[in-house]
């Protein structure tokens, strides 16, 4: 599949947030390689979060957006390291579980797939409550082949999760904050301690270590402000390792998925 760089793109236009911008959003949606796509508060307008197979393929989907609309401005994180990845909405009361860190994995060769995986995985990441039946008509196998698959996926590892996807607006949860975190050094113990309790954060959907200007960027589900507020000092105003974070507040959610273009 080769999609494992994944690029935080900010954009905002020269003409204003009102200006019009539907040909670049249109764009942006019907990209399967754009993962989430936020219309967002702050010095930005949208933030992309964009699956890219090379630094050429980025380098292409930048020049396509520059070619849709010049006015763009656009600035880019690199993500260095996923810390956390999910869209899973907390729903209080529950005790917050220990999650654990997840270590780098560089020089993993991909796992060898064929056409009928990349089948497999594409329906799968659409629905993963398919039936070994409905998933085999669907990608042209039969059920006994398509459960073999669906254990070697489970196995290997390429497959980590199968989980539900709440709908926040209708438990009371649809507020959504990104937040870019600087630090004032890249390494050690307090480095370590800050990076597990925002990972093990309950609230926290989506954790990266990044490239640019910002170390960490962070994507935050909340009830109201003063919940989010409660987080912001405990986790980074009263950290002295933290030097900077600035909060944008997502006004619409264009898209979000963790699908990967397949």
């Amino acid at each position: 599949m080769g999609r494992g760089l994944q690029m935080i793109v900010n954009v905002r236009t020269k003409r204003g947030r009102e200006a019009d911008v539907g040909a670049f959003k249109q764009a942006m949606l019907a990209n399967d390689a754009v993962m989430q796509f936020y219309f967002v508060t702050g010095r930005n307008d949208y933030v992309v979060i964009y699956a890219a197979a090379s630094m050429e393929d980025y380098d292409e989907f930048i020049e396509s957006i520059l070619a849709i609309d010049p006015n763009l401005l656009t600035e880019t994180n690199v993500v260095i390291r996923v810390l956390k990845a999910g869209l899973s909405v907390p729903i209080p009361p529950m005790p917050r579980p220990k999650v654990e860190v997840p270590k780098a994995r560089n020089g993993h060769a991909p796992i060898n797939l064929d056409q009928l995986d990349l089948r497999l995985l594409r329906a799968l990441q659409e629905r993963c409550t398919l039936t070994a039946e409905e998933l085999a008509e669907s990608c042209g196998t039969s059920p006994s082949t398509a459960l073999r698959r669906l254990h070697r996926f489970r196995t290997s590892g390429v497959i980590r999760r199968e989980v539900a996807l709440v709908d926040a607006t209708k438990i009371g949860r649809g507020l959504l904050l990104m937040v870019a975190v600087r630090l004032e050094r890249e390494d050690g113990p307090a480095v370590e301690e800050f990076v597990e309790r925002v990972s093990s954060h309950p609230n926290v959907q989506q954790f990266y270590f990044v490239t640019g200007t910002s170390d960490y960027f962070i994507i935050f589900s909340a009830g109201c402000m003063e919940e989010y507020d409660d987080f912001l000092k405990a986790n980074l105003v009263r950290d002295p390792v933290v030097v900077m974070s600035n909060t944008n507040v997502v006004i619409r959610p264009l898209k979000a998925s963790l699908a990967f273009p397949i």
